[in-house]
């Protein structure tokens, strides 16, 4: 007796429509399905996004950008400039980088709080002769801010405190910068506490290596003498 010979599948070489597949039974209706090609489309895309991300991660290159707040210091040849006094500037005469000498001027101040001043002083009534040295040796900027701040401090204090009529500015240089201002105000009165305008004078001369005094004059009224270094120390 011969083997049962096996029975060959009928196999449908056109493919069904979706309509005609869905009259069919289940079983063979999934098996007549054929698969979506949206997860093989998936599973590649995840691929090569993670081949691409290898490829950035071994060949790219990331900028570290830093920001942080500092200044510049220098190391040498350099030199501090800054006003004793705050103001407003008018115009700056150099540039970044250009070099400069003794005597150029690097910037022009606004001198019409200074110019006010010396009109309300005017008005008062007070008059005020000033006297120097026909040659006055060449001062330090510092110093030079100094002498002219404490001689308009004790002038206004004598304007406005003193009640003076008269006051006299005497300027003389002999080894160091001599400042006296004179009034025949009302004068010290022993004991008195310095106000504001008398320590300003004091810490002035003793930022430039000076001194300063204010005590009562010989025929009456107040005197201020100062005693500044023509150079800084």
């Amino acid at each position: 007796m011969s083997a049962p010979k096996p029975l060959a599948f009928p196999f449908d070489a056109t493919r069904r429509t979706r309509h005609e597949r869905a009259f069919l039974p289940a079983a063979l209706e999934i098996i007549e399905t054929p698969p979506s090609p949206a997860g093989r489309l998936i599973a590649y895309a995840i691929v090569a996004f993670f081949a691409l991300a290898l490829a950035w991660a071994c060949l790219g290159r990331v900028d570290v950008i830093a920001t942080a707040r500092g200044k510049i210091i220098p190391s040498a040849r350099t030199k501090l400039i800054q006003p004793l006094e705050i103001g407003s500037v008018r115009a700056i005469h150099v540039q970044e980088g250009q070099a400069v000498r003794a005597g150029d001027v690097l910037i022009e101040l606004d001198p019409t709080a200074n110019r006010a001043e010396v009109e309300r002083l005017s008005a008062d009534g007070m008059e005020v002769r000033v006297a120097a040295d026909t040659a006055l040796p060449r001062l330090g900027a510092a110093t030079e801010v100094a002498a002219y701040r404490i001689a308009l401090e004790a002038v206004t204090n004598a304007a406005r405190h003193a009640h003076a009529r008269h006051c006299a500015v005497h300027i003389e240089a002999d080894g160091q910068l001599r400042v006296e201002v004179t009034d025949d105000g009302t004068g010290v009165l022993d004991g008195t506490r310095p106000g504001v305008g008398m320590t300003a004078m004091q810490e002035r001369a003793t930022e430039v290596g000076g001194s300063c005094t204010v005590s009562a004059a010989a025929r009456g009224g107040t005197r201020v003498l100062a005693l500044l270094p023509l150079e800084m120390p």
